[in-house]
């Protein structure tokens, strides 16, 4: 589980480097949807305070891009969120080609863990352009997950194990995922750009993607 644990850390690293932000110069619409802490929308302004705009990155980042990319038009950000490349990436370590249908499988699966994700803003300080928002996030412990689909095959994949096991432990290690015990603060720093919108900061959104899932320790 080492070696799987250290590729996701990997991977959220380098996926996240260009992922999480898109800071063009766009102009975004003058009426855009609002996630609220309950996970619902409603009409509001494009003059976000930065904690409105916290919660667009953290619904992006699990595939529900619309009020992200309605807010910010050049956001990289895709339906798959910041984790799309992990079934790949894993999947190619243990030399699995997964098929179209699999891979939409799997996908369905990663969005259905990461769906149990909680989080919620708990500050909010605003520096003339700059401004930094705390965030607590309840991920899923996708290491135990994983730890517990691989006991079923007695804890390690060999040359033997068939293919359609593999996409079997991966899908119900995703949408079997529990949440952490414990919420984890975040610091997401944003700063503003031209036209008033809130651009987050890499670094920040990778915190934040990295308490979305618990891999290791």
């Amino acid at each position: 589980m080492q070696r799987v644990a250290k590729l996701f850390i990997l991977m959220i690293a380098l996926i996240l480097a260009v992922a999480v932000t898109g800071c063009g110069d766009a102009n975004p619409s003058s009426s855009l949807p609002v996630v609220t802490e309950s996970g619902t929308t409603e009409e509001g302004s494009k003059e976000l305070p930065p904690g409105d705009v916290a919660l667009l990155y953290l619904e992006a980042m699990r595939g529900d891009v619309s009020g992200l990319r309605e807010y910010n038009p050049d956001t990289e950000l895709t339906e798959e969120g910041v984790f799309g490349s992990t079934n790949q990436a894993l999947l190619e370590v243990w030399g699995v080609g997964p098929t179209a249908e699999q891979e939409t499988q799997l996908t369905e699966a990663m969005l259905a863990g990461l769906s149990k994700v909680e989080f919620s803003v708990v500050g909010e300080e605003v520096d003339g352009e700059s401004a930094t928002v705390t965030v607590a996030i309840r991920g899923i412990d996708m290491s135990s997950s994983l730890e517990t689909q691989f006991e079923t095959i007695g804890g390690q994949i060999t040359d033997d194990t068939e293919d359609e096991t593999i996409i079997a432990i991966l899908d119900r290690a995703w949408r079997e995922a529990p949440l952490v015990s414990e919420s984890i603060n975040v610091d997401m720093p944003f700063r503003a750009v031209s036209d008033g919108r809130w651009i987050a900061d890499p670094q920040g959104g990778a915190d934040a993607a990295a308490a979305y899932m618990k891999m290791g320790g």
